[in-house]
């Protein structure tokens, strides 16, 4: 081989590894770094969208106040329920397809958007089946809405546990207005009675003669309970049906006072306090005024227990709703439809991605540049040559030099991204996973180029040996001259 040939034969070779390490790295890259399908299976394998969904409730929690949903609703828990594995997933693949179509030139905007309406629907869902599902005693002991005599937390448990404890708080309900209807008419016939008429409960054979003026009244406030107690008695027994007449009127007006409420009133009754900041309708007020309008009626009617219970679900489901539309008004109000990540990002990010967007459309063109320049480059070292042994080994011999030292170097780039990445917290962990299988990819690549360059070398000495021929037992066991 003269020395022309020779230094084509070096000077193709150097270009044909250059092409080598181009193309072990274009096709590393497209088949990792370039490719949505690969980043979206990466962020799967590594946990990824753990990441992703702890930044989105980072984002969306920030612009969701506390006051987003019903008292005693955890706004953070339920709208931690609502951003769930599904919801990030087709939140973050969308986005990267959508980031990819652009790199690549098939779109003229990123868009890398978070669309909230998914969120909002389900928190507001979700606040509306806590509530509706919520024990009667937490709704109303969480309510805005002040409690009145004689519902309190107590009895609202006992009167929803079953048919006997209704029953039962009805009874109470009863007794304790018959114990104030007989206290108010004691008082009264207290006062009103004479004296001779009330010691003559307590002294057997009383003769109003025996005492005078001064003595009556000791006597009196001596026997002031015993009095009290023979007139309780009196009355309940002579005056039962005036009695009983009485305690019905005190539940009619119990129930008449639950049964007109609504926001307006406690708008009025509390303006001075820091939550009334409106005066017309609250829907989630009147609905709670409905639920204890509702156990008013059962407290003090005839209604039975299988009434009391559907009008009670009927009212609790109203109020879920309510409670479900207040958070969606108010998540509405304080989040919108959609973040613009891209924005959120900052100006410098619209920047780096359109020069990105130059840097990964030269990659697109090289799957094509690449292989056109490898085979003029082979072609002309046939040219120069006229040696196929040659252009086996020269191209073998490129694609070695070309992808082995790469393959080689992947365990040293692999350490030095752990060691840079490692953090110990989920993005450092999923960093560092991401670049492993990227690596993985470009040194798998590398090993198939390797392994070709290393079967065309193998070629070569074949033919230039006459392997062949002596495997069949003839040839010369002199070298042919290549």
């Amino acid at each position: 081989m003269n020395v022309a040939r020779t230094l084509a034969v070096v000077v193709v070779g150097a270009l044909l590894t250059t092409t080598t390490v181009a193309a072990v790295a274009t096709a590393g890259a497209h088949g990792t770094v370039l490719d949505p399908d690969f980043v979206t299976e990466t962020v799967a394998e590594e946990e990824g969208y753990a990441v992703v969904r702890n930044a989105t409730l980072s984002a969306v929690e920030d612009s969701v106040p506390e006051s987003a949903g019903a008292a005693g609703i955890d706004t953070g828990a339920v709208v931690a329920e609502a951003v769930d594995r599904r919801y990030v997933r087709n939140q973050t693949d969308a986005n990267v397809d959508r980031l990819y179509a652009y790199l690549h030139g098939q779109r003229a905007e990123p868009d890398l958007t978070v669309d909230t309406r998914p969120v909002k629907a389900e928190a507001s869902a979700a606040v509306a089946s806590e509530v509706a599902d919520a024990s009667l005693t937490t709704l109303v002991a969480e309510s805005d809405v002040e409690l009145r005599d004689p519902v309190n937390a107590t009895l609202l448990e006992r009167m929803t546990s079953g048919p006997a404890g209704y029953q039962s708080a009805r009874a109470t309900v009863r007794d304790e207005a018959r114990e104030r209807v007989l206290d108010a008419a004691v008082d009264r016939a207290y006062g009103e009675a004479s004296d001779d008429r009330l010691l003559s409960l307590v002294i057997d054979d009383y003769d109003p003669d025996d005492y005078s003026e001064a003595e009556k009244e000791r006597l009196i406030d001596e026997h002031e309970g015993e009095i009290r107690t023979a007139l309780r008695r009196y009355i309940s027994e002579e005056r039962g049906d005036e009695i009983d007449s009485r305690v019905d009127e005190e539940l009619d007006a119990v129930r008449e006072q639950y049964a007109g409420r609504t926001a307006d009133d406690t708008d009025e009754q509390s303006s001075s306090s820091p939550r009334s900041s409106s005066t017309h309708e609250d829907p989630v007020e009147n609905a709670t005024l409905a639920v204890q309008a509702t156990v008013a009626t059962g407290l003090t009617t005839d209604v039975d227990y299988g009434t009391f219970r559907d009008r009670l679900d009927a009212d609790r489901e109203r109020l879920g709703e309510a409670a479900g539309d207040r958070a969606r008004q108010r998540l509405d109000r304080e989040l919108p439809d959609r973040l613009d990540l891209t924005q959120e990002l900052g100006d410098g990010t619209t920047q780096r991605l359109e020069g990105a967007r130059t840097v990964v459309q030269w990659f697109d063109r090289l799957p094509f540049v690449l292989p056109a320049v490898g085979a003029l480059l082979i072609g002309l070292l046939y040219y120069a040559t006229r040696s196929l042994p040659t252009v086996l080994g020269t191209t073998g011999a490129a694609l070695v030099a070309g992808s082995l030292p790469p393959y080689l170097a992947l365990g040293v780039l692999r350490d030095r991204a752990a060691a840079a990445l490692g953090g110990g917290d989920a993005i450092s962990g999923f960093a560092v996973g991401f670049v492993e299988r990227t690596l993985a990819h470009v040194g798998a690549v590398s090993l198939a180029v390797a392994t070709v360059g290393v079967l065309l070398v193998a070629a070569w000495l074949a033919l230039r040996y006459d392997l062949l021929e002596k495997l069949r037992g003839g040839g010369s066991n002199e070298p042919r001259i290549a």
